[in-house]
């Protein structure tokens, strides 16, 4: 027997390569062979889903393909006084905006806040300045984390006020609340008596004084203004006036009593008023009659405005022009045709007639009326010479002379004819001829002869 040698070959399974996931990296990235394995890890700020290791196994990885996903902060708490938003993933930023009337408690977020720019006494500024630190935002780290405490926002507070001289003051400095002034005995406030602290650290009013009693300071109307002596005090006397275009109703001067009451009536300013405008004839008026104020005028289809069709009401209380007035529009006045005439006039909406001389007849529009666009309906017209039928030639007969109005025809036959009827006839004004129609009449010659 012959012996027969078998022959195995084993050829090494290797696995597909592998890539590396989205911001992440795969070591080693070259190994495909039976039985190594790779390892996945991701970039600072992500999160490994999926299998971190991986076997090659039979031409197969063992595991779930990965992907590396954002890293996401904690979600904060609702910040007390102030509001939230923005994302928690990571490189997000999350900010924090106070409500009105607080500000950041820079205690706890000065190590984590980031400027703001704003305007502080019209200079450019950050909001690092305590005094207007409304807002404010955080970062999501890379290790999910906030890099810092929760924020805060604390009440706005105002830079204390101090109490005028001969007088007193109550009340706090935080937000929304406000100082009141007392002024000592025989003293009087000139000035706010209560200031309120405002959203942006600021007071409301003016910081008074406490002086000796006087009248309360007057104002000066609105429209208006007021000149005196420069005081409020018993004695003083103050004047009031009024803008241009403004009179004056009420007391035109006060005095300030021993009472510390004021003479008269406080006055105030009013526009003064032009005399009111009536529409003109045939037209429309639009507006009104206080200072400044225009009136528009317009006429009705057919009328036209002759004068200023706006006028201005002045401050002296005169208008800036005179009433205008709506005249009927009126076409180009029509000439008679030669041979003809034309009555009627040439107004909107009149209408004119035309006539012809004896012996010519009308061509064209025998009436044209005046239309709102000043120009005439119809078509031009002319007279033109009437013409009767063109006379008629009797046999043995021949006739001469025109037919236009006027004319004379006459008529004539040959030898040994004699004429029946008009010898001549004339073209009339109806376009018929006089006389009668012409014929011939045959003239029988006998010869006797004598024998």
């Amino acid at each position: 027997m012959n012996d027969v040698k078998l022959f195995l070959f084993v050829s090494a399974v290797l696995c597909p390569q592998l890539d590396s996931p989205q911001h992440g990296t795969l070591s080693p990235q070259s190994t495909v062979s039976q039985g190594t394995s790779v390892t996945y890890t991701c970039a600072a700020g992500y999160v490994l889903k999926g299998s971190r290791v991986r076997t090659c196994n039979n031409g197969l990885w063992t595991g779930t393909t990965p992907y590396c996903e954002r890293a996401s902060c904690p979600t904060l708490s609702a910040v007390d006084n102030g509001v939230l938003y923005g994302g928690t993933l990571y490189g997000d930023t999350l900010h924090v905006v106070c409500d009105p009337g607080h500000e950041i408690d820079q205690t706890r977020a000065s190590d984590i806040y980031q400027p703001h720019m704003y305007m502080v006494g019209g200079r450019n500024s950050t909001a690092q300045d305590a005094r207007a630190a409304t807002s404010f935002a955080l970062t999501c780290q890379a290790d999910s984390t906030w890099g810092s405490d929760e924020p805060s926002c604390k009440v706005t507070q105002c830079s204390p006020l101090a109490p005028p001289n001969h007088g007193t003051l109550s009340g706090g400095n935080s937000y929304l609340d406000t100082v009141a002034f007392i002024c000592d005995a025989g003293y009087e406030i000139r000035g706010s008596h209560t200031r309120t602290c405002l959203a942006d650290g600021t007071w409301t009013g003016i910081q008074p004084d406490c002086v000796l009693k006087q009248c309360a300071c007057l104002e000066a109307p609105p429209f208006g203004s007021i000149d005196g002596s420069g005081g409020c005090d018993v004695g003083d006397t103050v004047t009031f006036s009024c803008n241009r275009g403004y009179e004056l109703q009420g007391s035109a001067s006060r005095s300030c009593q021993t009472t510390q009451q004021w003479t008269g009536s406080q006055p105030f300013c009013v526009k003064i008023q032009c005399p009111p405008l009536n529409a003109p004839a045939n037209g429309m008026k639009f507006g009104g009659n206080e200072y400044q104020e225009t009136a528009t005028f317009t006429c009705t289809t057919g009328y036209e405005i002759v004068g200023a069709g706006t006028l201005t009401c002045q401050a002296d209380q005169t208008w800036s022009d005179t009433v205008p007035a709506c005249v009927r529009s009126q076409c180009p006045i029509l000439q008679a045709p030669p041979n003809g005439e034309v009555t009627g006039s040439n107004e909107y909406g009149n209408t004119v007639t035309f006539s012809c001389e004896v012996g010519y007849r009308l061509e064209g529009s025998p009436t044209r009326t005046c239309m709102a666009t000043k120009t005439w309906s119809g078509i031009e017209t002319s007279c033109v010479l009437k013409t009767c039928p063109l006379a008629h030639v009797p046999d043995r007969g021949s006739v001469s002379g025109g037919n236009s109005y006027g004319d004379t025809v006459t008529y004539s036959c040959e030898t040994g004819y004699d004429m029946l009827g008009t010898p001549t006839r004339t073209c009339q004004d109806s376009q018929q001829w006089s006389g009668n129609h012409t014929a011939r009449k045959v003239v029988f010659i006998v010869t006797v002869n004598v024998m």
